[in-house]
């Protein structure tokens, strides 16, 4: 009976150490999930002088910075970014439209005979992005895109003598939650002939195609990108400076942050204070890279603006929301390791 008891009292010693492991365990999630995106989606501003701007940014918090710049008179604004992706994504309803007479040569573009498209698409509410084809004025064609890249090839009447443009519609624009409806456009070919999207004489105008919010989408980097947007919006050309990153597959927010160190001077102004425009989870590690790399000598600040995709409160509800925060803490980690050496 006593050999019994004291089995039964050691046994109970690790159930004990195990139960006090779960509890904290268990604090310590809680104060994770409670805690960690206010401290990733950081804001704290310093004085209005120089606003940076991430290029990678959607347009519509390339709006927003430009409603910022509005609002609190910035002297400088620097555009980031690297090079852009070779698909150009449609995520409004609208289209690209290719002016054949900028691309072509005169004897090719008369004699149009085939049309090969390259695209795909995210759905929303189960439905893929669906496509209008134009030659001028004649529906070539109406599709629905898959998830994977494609081919579609058309056939132009022979009654067409001449084509000046080709058009490429999204119709069906829609958003679900975080699941947002885009249009990617890989490339247009003409008789066999690649264009692809990121060409002088290729505009992408959006909504009724009606040129009122049309532009040149020929910028090769985010950083060029952004600097158009924020014209298109109101910003004075002189006032942005872009300063394009090297392509690196990794380490991207500190390429970035080292190309603004290197090309800073350009900027013509005694830099004091930098506050950096960003989106959610993100901002923490950038706020982290730019002040390590550009020194204590400017003061930094940042503006996280909320994710459209999820809700920042609830946040572990979305598969999104929970990708965000968890690739961001990782990251956040990295950085604080990485950045000693810089």
């Amino acid at each position: 009976m006593f050999t019994k008891r004291i089995f039964l009292a050691a046994f109970k010693i690790p159930l004990l150490i195990l139960f006090i492991y779960l509890i904290g365990f268990g604090v310590l999630s809680a104060l994770y999930v409670s805690k960690i995106h206010d401290f990733l989606a950081i804001t704290k501003t310093v004085e209005p002088q120089v606003l940076l701007v991430e290029g990678w940014l959607d347009e519509n918090y390339i709006k927003m910075a430009a409603d910022e710049i509005n609002k609190h008179g910035y002297e400088k604004v620097i555009t980031t970014g690297g090079n852009l992706p070779e698909a150009f994504r449609l995520h409004t309803n609208g289209g690209l439209i290719y002016h054949l007479n900028d691309i072509l040569h005169e004897n090719v573009k008369k004699a149009i005979t085939t049309i090969s498209l390259t695209c795909y698409g995210t759905p929303a509410y189960n439905i893929y992005p669906q496509v209008k084809l134009w030659a001028d004025t004649l529906l070539l064609a109406t599709f629905f895109v898959e998830r994977e890249p494609k081919n579609y090839s058309f056939q132009l009447p022979v009654t067409i003598s001449e084509v000046e443009r080709i058009i490429i519609e999204f119709t069906n624009d829609a958003f679900d939650g975080w699941k947002d409806r885009n249009l990617f456009v890989l490339n247009l070919l003409v008789d066999g002939e690649g264009i692809g999207v990121r060409h002088k004489g290729v505009y992408y105008d959006r909504g009724k195609l009606d040129g009122k919010e049309c532009e040149q989408i020929d910028a090769s980097n985010y950083a060029d990108q952004a600097r158009k947007l924020l014209i298109i919006y109101g910003i004075e050309e002189s006032r942005i400076v872009a300063i394009p990153a090297e392509a690196h597959n990794s380490n991207r927010t500190l390429s970035h942050a080292l190309a603004v160190k290197k090309q800073i001077g350009r900027i013509n102004l005694p830099i004091h204070s930098i506050n950096i425009f960003t989106k959610g989870t993100h901002a923490r590690r950038s706020y982290m890279a730019y002040r390590r790399v550009l020194g204590d000598d400017i003061h930094f600040g940042v503006i996280s603006k909320p994710s459209n995709t999820y809700d920042p409160e609830r946040w572990w509800r979305s598969r999104v929301g929970t990708m965000s925060v968890v690739y961001e803490s990782l990251a956040y980690i990295y950085y604080w390791a990485v950045l000693f050496f810089v």
